[in-house]
C-alpha cells in the first residue's frame, strides 16, 4: 500500500481544547491475508501531530499556542473485510518522536526540543480503523488513535481557576 493523507489532532491535558492542529501523514504498508476475510496489516508512516490555540488577544501576549510533534509511526492492525468494499480493524502503533517545536504567544520555546526530553520519545497508541473502497485500488480510510501512556507531564495554568496544575498529556488523533 501507498498511504497519504492528513491528521487532525489535539493533546489532551494542555488547555488548548479541540481538534485544531492539522498535519500530514504518509508512508507505505503491507497487508497479509490470514483467514477468509481476515488480514494483518503493518505500516511505516510519517505523522504530524500536536495542538493549536489561535491568538486570543490583540497584544504581544496574544494567548496563542502551537505544538508540532512529528513521529515515525509503525501501526500493526488486524482487520476484517466485507465483500472487498468495507474493512474495519483495530490495532496498536509504536510512534517515535523525531521532531518537536513549541510556540507560545508566537515565540518559539527554546527549552523544548528532542534533546531536552520534555516529551517522551516513544508513544504507544491504540486505534480503530474503517476503510471504504472508492474505485479499484483507491481506498478512503478513517482512523482514530489515542495514546496508551502519557507523552509528557507538564505544568499548565488551569483555564478555570488560573492556578498552575501538573497534568499528563496524551496524543488524540483523527486521520
Amino acid at each position: 500500500e501507498v498511504i497519504g493523507g492528513t491528521n487532525i489532532s489535539q493533546v489532551d491535558g494542555d488547555e488548548a481544547f479541540g481538534f485544531k492542529k492539522f498535519g500530514l501523514t504518509g508512508g507505505v504498508g503491507v497487508v497479509a491475508p490470514i483467514y477468509k476475510n481476515w488480514s494483518l496489516s503493518l505500516e511505516t508512516l510519517f505523522s504530524q501531530k500536536g495542538s493549536r490555540l489561535r491568538p486570543q488577544f490583540n497584544d504581544s501576549l496574544d494567548g496563542s499556542y502551537l505544538l508540532k510533534l512529528s513521529y515515525a509511526e509503525v501501526p500493526f492492525m488486524i482487520q476484517y473485510t466485507d465483500r472487498d468494499i468495507v474493512s474495519a480493524g483495530a490495532g496498536v502503533s509504536w510512534n517515535r518522536l523525531v521532531a518537536v517545536d513549541e510556540y507560545r504567544n508566537g515565540y518559539k520555546v527554546d527549552t523544548v526540543s528532542i534533546l531536552t526530553k520534555v516529551f517522551d520519545r516513544d508513544d504507544w497508541m491504540v486505534f480503530g480503523d474503517v476503510r471504504v473502497r472508492v474505485y479499484k485500488n483507491l481506498i478512503l480510510n478513517a482512523r482514530y488513535s489515542y495514546s496508551l501512556d502519557k507523552i509528557a507531564t507538564r505544568t499548565v495554568i488551569d483555564s478555570e481557576t488560573g492556578r498552575p496544575n501538573e497534568r499528563d498529556w496524551y496524543n488524540n488523533v483523527w486521520s
